[in-house]
């Protein structure tokens, strides 16, 4: 079991000798959190600092358009629409990064969401509209197998930034080393596009 911070067991936070009832949630709560272990550490290190990058931005500026709004409604200040759009671009950007973190193109992450809507097999809109009986009766296992196809176009992209980076241009490379590495080049990004194609549709 883990401790809590030895400071929340001083003196100063007791009334006498019982511990206030908000400084007892804090000793209780802080037992029950994962901590930092060696397990953690390690799996928070095979993240990239863009993926990191990426979630705390579109925190910071989902909290700008919600502090906009906020205004607004309870405050009766007026809405900003120029500021919105410079928030809202801010969220594309922080939104490309997190996907190209995770090695993905943006194009395949709206495509996975349209396939999980709008698919007629396994979608959750059937007929591609939103009705409230789909909404509150999701099968996530069947939205799960409509975004699957994705992962065929993820792994075809990876393939052709791998070749991309065998670009020939070391000069030590001969003609004929130079021309096979282009052409493999040329051909899974030919097999990208291709699979690209299907799962959008």
């Amino acid at each position: 079991m883990r401790r809590a911070p030895f400071f929340l067991y001083t003196n100063e936070t007791k009334k006498g000798n019982k511990m206030e009832s908000i400084d007892r949630y804090q000793v209780e709560s802080m037992e029950t959190s994962a901590g930092q272990t060696d397990d953690i550490k390690a799996r928070i290190g095979e993240l990239s600092v863009d993926l990191f990058h990426s979630i705390i931005g579109l925190q910071d500026e989902i909290g700008e358009i919600a502090k906009a709004v906020k205004g607004h409604v309870f405050y009766g200040r007026k809405l900003d629409l120029d500021n919105l759009i410079e928030e809202y671009g801010d969220v594309a950007w922080y939104w490309q990064l997190g996907a190209s973190s995770i090695g993905v193109k943006c194009s395949q992450v709206l495509a996975a969401n349209r396939r999980k809507l709008a698919d007629k097999k396994k979608g959750r809109y059937k007929k591609g509209v939103f009705t409230e009986s789909e909404a509150n009766d999701r099968d996530t296992e069947a939205e799960s197998v409509a975004m699957q196809d994705t992962q065929a176009t993820r792994a075809a992209h990876l393939l052709a930034d791998a070749i991309r980076e065998l670009t020939p241009i070391d000069i030590h490379l001969d003609n004929a080393a130079a021309t096979q590495i282009v052409t493999a080049r040329t051909m899974v990004e030919d097999a990208f596009e291709i699979l690209a194609k299907e799962v959008i549709k």
